[in-house]
């Protein structure tokens, strides 16, 4: 009895120990894969990516974060049915309320993907916590959001986004861009150059944002509404 009680122990301490290798090798390939996102070498991101997934077993934050990771370094490759597929993966794991970041995450990436409704639907959610939040991420999620409301033709939500995030971080240019779309919905071409120009300022000072799908994007619509300007 006792050499049995000994050998279920030490399989159970075996066990937790496993386990809590996974978690922090699934951490750490989690590391290296943001760390080459940010380099923009997409094939290193996606092999650590799928390692981190490998080894998260059933934590599903870790999950959730891998396949995050996974859907933006699809979507930069051009692989936008990689990426859905990825974001449907997302979509099945069960996130408890308090993972507000989760929300926010996910809303950002079917934003991306050009899920508005859905994205809407996340973003809402995870704004509920927003003073719990940094004001810098507050904005970044408020103009996101502001950028949905934008896409499903909510101009005035969009607007009253967009003064939300620039009244936390008027540093960035995501509010900026965000506040000139909406001014160019209206017909205030003025108004809407006039804010490009502040984005365009703003993002020439962050390393890395027109590299990225979206960056570029945005420096296409700078292009857009400065030659327009020119022309009036």
């Amino acid at each position: 009895m006792i050499k049995f009680v000994r050998i279920a122990t030490f399989v159970a301490a075996a066990a937790i120990l496993l386990a809590s290798f996974f978690i922090v090798d699934a951490n750490h390939e989690l590391s290296l894969a943001s760390r080459a996102y940010r380099h923009f070498d997409m094939d290193q991101t996606m092999r650590h990516a799928r390692r981190a997934l490998l080894t998260a077993g059933s934590n599903n934050k870790l999950r959730f974060q891998a396949l995050a990771i996974e859907v933006s370094a699809a979507r930069q490759m051009g692989k936008r049915k990689k990426a859905r597929e990825y974001l449907n993966k997302m979509t099945t794991i069960s996130l408890p309320a308090s993972c507000i970041s989760c929300y926010l995450r996910r809303g950002e990436l079917r934003y991306e993907l050009g899920d508005y409704k859905g994205a809407l639907r996340d973003l809402n959610i995870g704004l509920k916590s927003k003073n719990a939040m940094q004001p810098e991420s507050a904005a970044r999620y408020y103009a996101r959001r502001g950028l949905t409301r934008l896409a499903l033709g909510n101009g005035r939500a969009a607007m009253e986004d967009a003064e939300t995030a620039l009244s936390l971080n008027s540093n960035a240019p995501l509010p900026h861009f965000l506040k000139s779309s909406c001014l160019n919905k209206k017909g205030d071409h003025a108004g809407a150059l006039q804010e490009a120009k502040i984005a365009y300022q703003i993002a020439r000072r962050q390393w890395g944002f027109f590299n990225s799908i979206e960056g570029k994007k945005w420096l296409h619509y700078y292009v857009a509404v400065t030659f327009r300007g020119k022309k009036q």
